[in-house]
């Protein structure tokens, strides 16, 4: 009886569990936690200091197609470590900084930097690595992203309270770049043994052809529109806890229900990831989507008929339809465009995405202050949500005949 060969990818996996919880948390989703007392430190307003993630959102639309394009020519190895170098240390100056523009300037420079460490190359890394299992291993590396918040949220408030925000960066980012960045060099490895010329690529097809230049294919521009109307949907994240709390609820039930939805991502993400390489990319996204667009309908029906049962229902399928936000992308480029054009289309994606996502939280913060309601803004998401379910659909036929 043959043992089945154990796959070094499942160690750069782990690896990028790490990276996802430690890096992508401190760089993105700890900001809240510093937000007061660096505002009152550096006297500045919250507005002021806002500016960091608008800045972060216009470095990642134009870094993104460039990084994607030097990591398709490039080692992944060396640039990851690079990044996660540069970005650790980035974290670690910010608690030497003595006004707003110097946090610009890092911010910058640390979302440069995370280009090349993150979502991107870790997403090649997979295409390299796995065939059959392929989106499940990609879904264990971003559920790291939710793992990061959930194990790291307590332990930094509770530092930040102690020792006052500019030692926890100066800790944070000093972590980062001497733990957490020279693992990287004895980890990573750029292709399976055998490989580091040619990727075999499962579902190849005329979009593989790397001389036809992408911007004249239908399905890419389907796939654009598709992911940019579910990127302009997820621009409720930033107002779940108030909407909550406009229908009638403390702002202790809203923290439990944003906990909850991120509890059922990380198992959605799993769970999706299965379903990808198990049943295909239309089931996948007929899940996901059908998660998104229901907790729109149940949010809808909560502004006019409160329900605990109700919150509870439409946080879980929130949760379900957040999976999207890191998923799709993966999943959709390497079955519909093929492993060489991978890291092409997901830069040129990344940049179209993240410029609709920098304007549909104003767009939805505008629609509630003109009319007092969430409901204009949530029937515009649930629209755009359905819109770009159904141009995912529509565009994932092509997958499932090659298969």
């Amino acid at each position: 009886m043959t043992q089945k060969k154990f796959s070094y990818g499942w160690v750069i996996v782990a690896y990028g569990v790490l990276v996802m919880c430690t890096l992508h948390y401190l760089c993105f989703n700890s900001f809240a936690l510093f937000m007061v007392p660096i505002t009152e430190d550096l006297q500045i307003s919250r507005a002021t200091l806002a500016l960091v993630t608008t800045i972060s959102s216009l470095v990642g639309m134009v870094m993104a197609p460039i990084a994607g394009r030097i990591l398709s020519r490039r080692s992944v190895k060396r640039l990851m470590f690079a990044g996660i170098l540069v970005a650790g240390l980035s974290i670690a100056a910010q608690s030497r900084v003595t006004s707003v523009v110097q946090l610009y300037v890092l911010a910058a420079v640390r979302d440069t930097a995370s280009e090349f460490c993150l979502a991107m190359p870790f997403s090649m890394l997979m295409t390299r690595w796995f065939d059959k299992q392929r989106s499940f291993a990609t879904s264990l590396i971003f559920v790291g992203i939710s793992l990061g918040g959930t194990f790291f949220s307590n332990p930094l408030t509770a530092l930040i309270a102690a020792r006052g925000w500019r030692f926890s960066y100066a800790v944070c980012g000093l972590f980062v770049a001497l733990l957490v960045a020279p693992i990287c060099l004895f980890v990573i490895r750029d292709h399976p043994e055998g490989a580091q010329e040619e990727v075999p690529e499962p579902q190849a097809g005329p979009e593989d052809r790397p001389s036809e230049s992408i911007y004249k294919n239908p399905n890419f521009w389907l796939y654009i529109v598709g992911m940019c109307a579910n990127a302009f949907s997820f621009g409720i994240m930033y107002h779940m806890s108030a909407f909550i709390q406009s229908a009638g609820y403390a702002a202790a039930v809203a923290a439990s229900m944003i906990s909850l939805y991120n509890m059922v991502c990380i198992f959605g993400k799993m769970g999706v990831g299965w379903i990808f390489d198990r049943l295909g990319l239309r089931p996948g996204i007929l899940f996901v989507s059908v998660g998104t667009i229901s907790s729109f309908v149940l949010m809808l029906v909560l502004l006019g008929a409160p329900s605990m049962a109700l919150l509870v229902l439409a946080a879980a399928a929130f949760g379900i339809g957040n999976v999207s936000q890191s998923m799709f992308s993966p999943a959709l480029i390497s079955n519909i465009f093929g492993v060489k054009r991978y890291s092409e289309v997901y830069g040129i994606s990344a940049s179209f995405t993240m410029l609709v996502s920098a304007f549909s939280n104003p767009v939805i913060s505008g629609l509630y202050d003109a009319t007092g309601s969430y409901r204009l803004s949530w029937t515009l998401c649930l629209c755009t949500a359905a819109a770009g379910a159904v141009c995912l659909l529509w565009v994932s036929r092509r997958a499932k005949k090659q298969a």
